[in-house]
């Protein structure tokens, strides 16, 4: 972000520019592990969907900030091994060697866009590792292998990371103090709701019901079809003949052993678990390990109805996180969904008023200097404030938690937010009336 607004100057668009590469790079990913793990047109569609559009994912695919771009790099980490692991079989030594190198690269990437990455990266590239070394031949093999997997991630990490990483301090990270928490609120979240614009009333009830059912199938058609081999007693070597089966039991170890060492990192070096967007690298390894799970063919009519059945619970999925598309506000920052019209109803008292000084609550100081840094208001930077000062004539406030300053100064209500709780209020007798996106509901 900061290279692009260095060379392009401060907007939306160059600001949004890296999420934007990051997600097209997640999205291109997201198709190239749908198409390696089925040739099945609608399994790949429903695949993609649940790759692309989960709520909890879209939304860190379009802030400006380093998980997209995280997000991106790590998709390709996955999908690099599973497309030449499907696809190419019989790949010889060198395309092997290729392929970790470009996991390995990607991988330094996703972890200097954001360094909760970092765990998650170390078990896949173990993984790969592990597999790269089993497809060649000899102990020099190996070795070269080896370096390949980590001499690209070490470089980026030197170059590009290194001076952050010696400064961060690994307590203060957001995190949890339970693994069953966290997998909750990853599951909460990405059900993350119904857009009731996008939603007839009267099938709204239906739709609301549809996640938490999908999620429900998906774990009981998933545990099914992953135990019938075991059920039919068949031999362990019968899982070979299938190598989806392969990926989705990969791609579930190295989700055990992310989980696995970040409880060692919080026992050891007191690292909170991850939770919410520090932990977003464990939905797209839950979804390929279900989709190569659905998309596998093992034997059998039983085992043909319950993979149909986990395909269909995927199509479920898809369809409710479609209904769950939103483009005005983020999840966890909700409360700047109104922001836009309150800088808008400052800049009106700046030019019509000259007020420079507008105390401001500190959910929306950042969003506010962001338009205040694009526009050209002659406003003071809005700062974080312990107190609000008592003689300011307009605020920009946020309720129910500013009410008693609100209700103590007998401040004006002159906006309301349509989606949160950001109020404009100004001190009676300033001019309400002629500034912009005034509610009379409000005006009072």
């Amino acid at each position: 972000m900061r290279l692009f607004t260095m060379i392009f100057g401060a907007y939306h668009l160059t600001v949004r520019l890296p999420a934007l590469i990051g997600a097209a790079l997640y999205f291109s990913a997201s198709w190239r592990i749908a198409t390696s793990l089925t040739e099945r047109a609608w399994v790949q569609w429903v695949l993609l969907a649940c790759f692309c559009f989960n709520p909890l994912l879209f939304d860190y695919l379009v802030a400006a900030r380093g998980y997209s771009l995280a997000l991106g790099f790590f998709a390709w980490l996955l999908a690099i091994p599973v497309w030449l692991y499907l696809r190419h079989p019989e790949a010889s030594s060198p395309s092997i060697e290729r392929a970790c190198a470009l996991c390995s690269l990607c991988a330094g990437l996703a972890i200097t866009a954001n360094f909760s990455f970092g765990l998650a990266c170390v078990s896949t590239m173990l993984t790969v590792l592990a597999w790269a070394c089993s497809a060649v031949t000899g102990i020099r093999q190996c070795l070269r292998v080896a370096a390949w997997c980590a001499a690209p991630a070490s470089a980026v990490l030197l170059f590009l990371g290194s001076s952050v990483l010696l400064h961060a301090n690994l307590a203060e990270y957001l995190g949890q103090d339970s693994l069953i928490a966290a997998f909750r609120g990853l599951l909460q979240l990405s059900l993350y709701q119904v857009n009731v614009e996008l939603v007839d009333p009267l099938i709204r009830p239906a739709i609301i019901a549809l996640g938490p059912l999908a999620l429900k199938a998906i774990a009981l058609f998933g545990i099914t079809h992953a135990l019938l081999p075991l059920w039919q007693r068949r031999r362990p070597s019968a899982f070979g003949v299938d190598r989806r089966l392969v990926v989705a039991a990969a791609a579930a170890a190295v989700f055990t052993l992310t989980a696995s060492l970040h409880v060692v990192a919080r026992h050891l070096l007191h690292v909170p678990l991850p939770e919410d967007r520090s932990a977003l690298f464990f939905v797209p390894l839950a979804l390929l390990s279900v989709g190569a799970l659905a998309a596998a063919a093992i034997p059998g009519r039983i085992a043909h109805f319950t993979g149909t059945g986990l395909a269909a619970s995927l199509g479920l999925l898809a369809v409710y996180s479609l209904f769950c598309l939103r483009l005005t506000y983020f999840q966890l920052w909700i409360w700047d969904a109104d922001t836009r019209q309150a800088y808008d109803v400052a800049a009106w008292y700046n030019h019509h008023y000259g007020i420079r000084e507008i105390p401001s609550s500190w959910h929306f100081v950042s969003s506010l200097n962001f338009y205040r840094a694009i526009g050209h208001e002659s406003l003071a930077k809005f700062i974080i404030r312990d107190t609000y000062p008592t003689d300011r004539p307009v605020y920009i406030l946020i309720l129910p938690f500013d009410q008693p300053f609100l209700d103590s100064q007998h401040l004006k209500i002159v906006y309301h937010g349509e989606t949160s709780g950001l109020v404009v209020a100004i001190r009676p007798g300033l001019g309400a009336d002629a500034s912009p996106y005034v509610n009379p509901m409000t005006n009072r």
